[in-house]
């Protein structure tokens, strides 16, 4: 990645957005041009946890189709789990099998730049905030659907942060005390309701044999909003149950944080369904405490590529 002239001081960020279903890389420039989006299952070990030294080799691989002009200022990375307050660190990342584990400097020994590592759902946060749905709002809560589900606060001064450093871990959040156990540890966590995963291992387990009658391993979302929409009694329970626990969370987060309005992002931001549909009536009921107006919700603009996007911005914003 060298040149001369004006081009050569280009400068370009690699974004790297590390899904528990499938990992997002691409090269951004300062200008939010991005380049070499690509997108290729999350690598595993044969224990399950994420496979670092394969994430590093398909990161080599990224970088040796960088853009021939310019430098590369640094690599950000999103990961779904806990950082410690440095945020060089995976301290618990249920989804990726990992925990205490100093990605940020393993990845940085493979190359002579900075790692930047924060939450993917930051990353997320930071993508819609500066080139996507939510350029307008200089505050506005955003929440990630995808293999799991995060929630991050964007207030004018910045990232709202806990006091550990991260964002809102409301994937987590007790909804249903005595409802489904999770990988956590705990039972009835909004991330058994509301995500990918959680609905489609919730519909599997009470459809049984009849759960993909297409054929494959596993009933996708879009399978169970498209039975949903043809009268599935099972598929719009579930979709229901799931919007209500989601408006739940958020009528809670506004009791705490104020109203603002929402941008819904991740894989399953791209399904209109009744799981936002009842998530938007329950924030409405649940809200009517603290709302001045109606709830503004609005589907992310760069549902797949909000957090290669963030990454590379949390990479030029250091």
């Amino acid at each position: 990645m060298k040149g001369r002239g004006p081009l050569s001081r280009i400068e370009w960020a690699l974004g790297v957005d590390i899904g528990g279903t499938n990992v997002k890389t691409g090269f951004v420039n300062r200008d939010g041009m991005l380049v070499g989006f690509r997108s290729f299952p999350t690598p595993r070990t044969g224990s399950g946890a994420l496979d670092v030294p394969g994430l590093a080799d398909e990161i080599a691989a990224q970088l040796r189709e960088a853009p021939g002009q310019g430098t590369l200022a640094g690599i950000g990375v999103g990961v779904p789990g806990l950082l410690n307050e440095e945020r060089t660190e995976v301290r618990y990342a249920v989804n990726l099998g990992l925990s205490d584990v100093p990605l940020a400097a393993l990845l940085q020994k493979r190359w002579n730049v900075p790692v930047t590592l924060d939450s993917d759902v930051v990353m997320g946060a930071l993508g819609e905030s500066r080139r996507g749905a939510a350029a307008e709002f200089d505050r506005f809560l955003y929440v990630a659907i995808g293999t799991g589900v995060g929630a991050c606060l964007i207030e004018p001064e910045g990232v709202y942060r806990n006091p550990m450093g991260g964002p809102l871990n409301i994937g987590h959040m007790a909804v249903y005390p005595e409802g489904v156990d999770c990988a956590c540890g705990n039972r009835g966590c909004l991330e058994r309701y509301v995500s990918g995963l959680g609905l489609t291992e919730r519909y599997e387990a009470a459809a049984g044999g009849s759960a993909n009658p297409d054929g494959g391993s596993r009933v996708s979302v879009e399978r169970i909003c498209a039975l949903a929409d043809q009268g599935d009694a099972l598929a719009r329970k579930l979709l229901t149950e799931a919007g209500r626990a989601l408006g739940t969370v958020c009528a809670n987060l506004f009791q705490l944080f104020g109203e603002c309005p929402i941008v819904v992002g991740g894989g399953l931001s791209r399904i209109r369904s009744l799981l936002l549909e009842s998530a938007v009536r329950e924030l409405a009921q649940r809200g009517r405490a603290v709302l001045t107006a109606p709830p503004v919700v609005l589907p992310a603009a760069l549902p797949d590529r909000a957090g290669v996007m963030g990454a590379a911005e949390a990479v030029f914003s250091k």
